[in-house]
C-alpha cells in the first residue's frame, strides 16, 4: 500500500509519514488536501521443472503454467534434458501446472508435484493430482515447482538352502533381464540389480535349472514391496508401489537312508564296516550265525549320489555271496551307487552276507 496527499489548491504533494496501513501528515494552512491509498497486486515469478526417476529414455513431456501471465512453455525428455516452463504470479492467484506426454505414457509412472518458496525452501501446499495440479500463489515470494516421474523398481534374490553345490538356475521376469544363480555354497543368498518396472505391468515370474534338477528342491515364491499380493507367478506392479523385491527360495529335499547288514550263516563275530558317501559307517557284527543289524536312519539329499560298501574288519568276504539291494529308492541302484530321488521319503539298503552250505547225503540200496 502507498499513501499520496496532496493540496487540492496548487496540486503540490504534502509530506507522508506512513507505517503499514497507517499514514500522518502535518495540515497545510492554505489548502484542503486530498489523500490516496493506492495498493497494486504483489507479483513473483513461478517455475516449473521436471525430474525423471528410472524412466524410459526418449519418453517426453510438454510442462505448462496457466493463471499467471507472461509464460513460457517447456518441455523436458527422459532421462535428464529439460527446459522449464515460466510465468508471473500474482499473489493469491490460483495457478494450474500441467505436463502432457508427447512420447511414452503417465501410466507407468508415479507423479509426484513438490513447490517451494525460493524465500527459505518452506513448501506451498500443492492441490489435486494426477498430471494437472494447482497452487495458491503466495504473497511474501517466487516458486520454483517439480514434476517428479519414477518407475518403481524391482530386485529378484535367490535364496539356495541345502543346495548341491553348483547347481544353477536362471530368474525370469517378463520384460526384464535375467538373473543367472548359481550354489557356491550350499547355502548362500545371491541378489540382482534393482531394474526399472512400469506401473500396471504383469510379470511372470519364473526360474529354470541350468544345472541340476528342480526336482531336487522345495521351491517358494515371495515378493515384498507390493501392493497387489501375487497371483501364482504373476506380479502386478501397483501404482503406490516404489522398491519391489521378489525372492525364489529353493530348498532341497531331504529323506532317510537306513543301512542294514543281514547275516546269513555266518561266522561268529565275523565284522564289517557298511559305508555311504557322507554318512556316518556303520559296524555290523555277526553276534550269531544269523541276524539282522539295522543302523540308526540318516538324513540324506535329493539328486545326491551315494556310494554303497562294506569291508571286513573280522573275517573275509571271499566266504561269503553279497548282495546289495535297497527300498523306497524311486532310482534304481546302478551298480553300488544309490542316487536320491527327490520323491523319495524313507530308504533301506541292505547288505546280505550269506556262506555257502553242504548237505551231505547218503543213500543206501
Amino acid at each position: 500500500s502507498v499513501l499520496t496527499c496532496v493540496k487540492d489548491t496548487g496540486g503540490t504533494a504534502v509530506t507522508v509519514t506512513s507505517s503499514g496501513l497507517t499514514g500522518s501528515i502535518t495540515m497545510p494552512g492554505d489548502s484542503n488536501v486530498t489523500c490516496t491509498y493506492t495498493n497494486t497486486r504483489k507479483t513473483f515469478g513461478i517455475t516449473l521443472s521436471k525430474t525423471w526417476t528410472n524412466a524410459i529414455t526418449a519418453n517426453a513431456v510438454n510442462l505448462t503454467i496457466t493463471g499467471g501471465s507472461g509464460a513460457t512453455g517447456g518441455t523436458s525428455i527422459a532421462p535428464s534434458t529439460t527446459t522449464v516452463a515460466t510465468a508471473t504470479g500474482t499473489a493469491g492467484n490460483t495457478i494450474t501446472l500441467t505436463e502432457a506426454f508427447t512420447t511414452g505414457s503417465a501410466a507407468n509412472y508415479n507423479t509426484a508435484l513438490v513447490c517451494l518458496k525460493t524465500s527459505d525452501s518452506s513448501t506451498v501446499t500443492v492441490n489435486g493430482s494426477g498430471l494437472s495440479r494447482t497452487i495458491t500463489m503466495p504473497n511474501d515470494s517466487a516458486v520454483v515447482c517439480t514434476f517428479t516421474n519414477s518407475r518403481p523398481t524391482l530386485t529378484l534374490v535367490k535364496t539356495w538352502s541345502g543346495a548341491n553345490v553348483n547347481d544353477a538356475i536362471n530368474f525370469t521376469a517378463t520384460g526384464l533381464t535375467t538373473f543367472a544363480s548359481v550354489a557356491n555354497t550350499a547355502s548362500e543368498t545371491d541378489t540382482a540389480a534393482a531394474q526399472p518396472v512400469s506401473v500396471g505391468a504383469a510379470i511372470t515370474l519364473a526360474e529354470t535349472f541350468t544345472t541340476g534338477s528342480a526336482a531336487n528342491y522345495n521351491s517358494v515364491l515371495t515378493c515384498s514391496g507390493n501392493a497387489t499380493a501375487l497371483v501364482g507367478n504373476v506380479l502386478t506392479v501397483n501404482a503406490a508401489d516404489t522398491a519391489i523385491t521378489c525372492t525364489q527360495t529353493n530348498t532341497r529335499r531331504t529323506a532317510t537312508l537306513t543301512l542294514r547288514k543281514q547275516w546269513n550263516n555266518a561266522v561268529v563275530n565275523n565284522a564289517v564296516n557298511f559305508t555311504a558317501t557322507g554318512l556316518t559307517t556303520f559296524n555290523a557284527v555277526a553276534n550269531t550265525a544269523t541276524e539282522l543289524d539295522t543302523a540308526a536312519a540318516q538324513s540324506v539329499s535329493a539328486g545326491a549320489a551315494i556310494t554303497l560298501a562294506e569291508t571286513f574288519t573280522t573275517g573275509s568276504a571271499a566266504n561269503y555271496n553279497s548282495v546289495l539291494s535297497c527300498t523306497g529308492n524311486t532310482t534304481a541302484l546302478s551298480g553300488n551307487v544309490l542316487t536320491v530321488n527327490g520323491s523319495d521319503t524313507a530308504i533301506v539298503c541292505t547288505f546280505t552276507n550269506s556262506r555257502p552250505t553242504l548237505t551231505l547225503v547218503k543213500t543206501w540200496s
